[in-house]
């Protein structure tokens, strides 16, 4: 698609027309993931993307207790292979714990044994070969993907304790083999929580972006507007929302948030919303975007 390229690790939606229908954190919510894609309709839309992260750990379990979320995985990778242009998954904390090995427990349930347990229950005696896929497949995921008018999305961002050191040549690695260990720059991207109004502006210095568009919080309502440049949203469960914006000019903060739609209906989540929304335009003193109609 012209203007749409993967510069290294950054998918550069360099583009005048057409949409993106970005998607938060999925821990193997498969039913939303179906759910999403037939919100996307990619089949219809040639012009659209779609930005998706984080399917595993989460979701249903075998009756003998595996993490099936593995399932939802290979389904991302399936639908990048199907729309290699256009369908962009972002790496996640969750990613870089199964390559890395690192333990992550939630809830009293070890994800990593229960996620290793689903693979064994599918693939047996091939798990450790399924399992060097997934980490070659981990490797090519992307880091983040812009927009031509300063839109960043990724999993999230650093916390203010590792801007000093945080090297934005990560964003033009041919492949993250090289930066998965603990304390990277990528590792300090997908970790990071810290929503301090001034860590969003250094950082935003650092990449050049304007406003911030990622997952990896938990928002018990879908979404939260943590500063003025992020914009937080999570897709796994019933309160699931994901952003569904055009490409073709630039956005404030508080017009970002008309796009926002709650997945179970379709349509914009209204009366917290319009509160967050009010209180942006108040805080900038900007104008609406419209009617918040689903473009293209």
């Amino acid at each position: 698609m012209p203007g749409n390229e993967v510069t290294k690790l950054t998918a550069e939606l360099d583009i005048t027309e057409g949409d993106v229908v970005v998607v938060g954190d999925l821990h193997g919510n498969r039913v939303n993931f179906i759910r999403l894609l037939k919100a996307a309709d990619l089949e219809h839309h040639p012009n659209r993307h779609l930005i998706l992260q984080e399917a595993v750990h989460g979701g249903p379990n075998s009756p003998q207790g595996g993490c099936l979320s593995y399932i939802l995985f290979e389904g991302l990778a399936a639908l990048k292979a199907k729309h290699p242009d256009r369908v962009h998954v972002l790496v996640a904390n969750h990613d870089l714990a199964e390559h890395m090995g690192q333990v992550i427990f939630k809830n009293g349930t070890h994800l990593n044994q229960a996620f290793d347990q689903g693979m064994a229950e599918a693939y047996g005696e091939r798990r450790e070969e399924v399992r060097q896929w997934y980490r070659r497949l981990i490797e090519s995921l992307v880091v983040a993907c812009r927009t031509r008018y300063g839109l960043f999305i990724s999993h999230s961002t650093p916390d203010g304790t590792s801007l000093a050191s945080f090297d934005v040549g990560l964003f033009d690695h041919d492949r993250l083999s090289e930066d998965i260990y603990r304390g990277s720059s990528l590792y300090n991207l997908v970790w990071g929580r810290d929503y301090r109004p001034e860590t969003a502006d250094r950082f935003a210095e650092l990449v050049g972006a304007e406003l911030f568009l990622v997952s990896h919080t938990p928002c018990p309502r879908g979404y939260e507007v943590p500063n003025h440049r992020h914009l937080v949203i999570q897709s796994h469960d019933e309160a699931a929302c994901y952003v569904h914006l055009p490409l073709e000019r630039p956005l404030t903060q508080a017009q970002l948030l008309t796009w926002l739609r709650r997945l179970l209906t379709g349509k914009h989540p209204e009366a917290t919303v319009r509160v967050a929304v009010d209180e942006v335009r108040q805080r900038a003193g900007d104008e609406p975007e419209g009617n918040g109609g689903a473009p293209g």
